[in-house]
């Protein structure tokens, strides 16, 4: 057996050290920026201005979540589907409920007098079963305009 020499215990030590650092880290980073999701998702929806909003009934057409770990947040984006225009618009999540799920059917509210080169302030509605008037608060953005550029 060979002899274990201070220097070759200190480089297994160094070498664990950092092997089990790098979990660590980003597991203090994803329960921070889930801790930071729950305090959003906790927030209640008000609809303001209900008579400015423009109604759309669609479904979700596919949801992407966005973990930046770096900065500890989380970013969901829902794809909204509207059958009747057969637009596409990605809504990205602000606050409220975030449950919604692909093919899940909703209304598409958006404020139609606030459009700047960032979208338009909205809400996605659930619309039946256990999502029935669930609400979130979104950033609604036309897709043509995103593939355009």
């Amino acid at each position: 057996m060979m002899p274990v020499t201070v220097k070759k215990l200190l480089i297994a030590c160094v070498a664990v050290t950092a092997m089990s650092s790098v979990p660590m880290y980003y597991g203090i980073q994803y329960h921070r920026m889930h801790a930071k999701l729950k305090g959003q998702e906790g927030k209640a929806v008000t609809i303001e201005n209900e008579e400015d909003l423009l109604y759309e009934i669609g479904y979700v057409y596919d949801v992407e979540d966005v973990n930046d770990y770096e900065n500890a947040e989380k970013t969901i984006y829902y794809l909204v589907k509207i059958p009747a225009t057969n637009k596409i618009y990605v809504c990205t999540w602000d606050y409220g409920f975030t449950g919604f799920g692909r093919d899940d059917p909703v209304v598409l509210a958006r404020h139609l007098d606030n459009n700047n080169d960032s979208g338009w302030d909205g809400y996605i509605i659930g619309l039946h079963d256990s999502l029935k008037g669930k609400k979130a608060t979104v950033r609604v953005v036309d897709n043509d305009d995103l593939t355009e550029e």
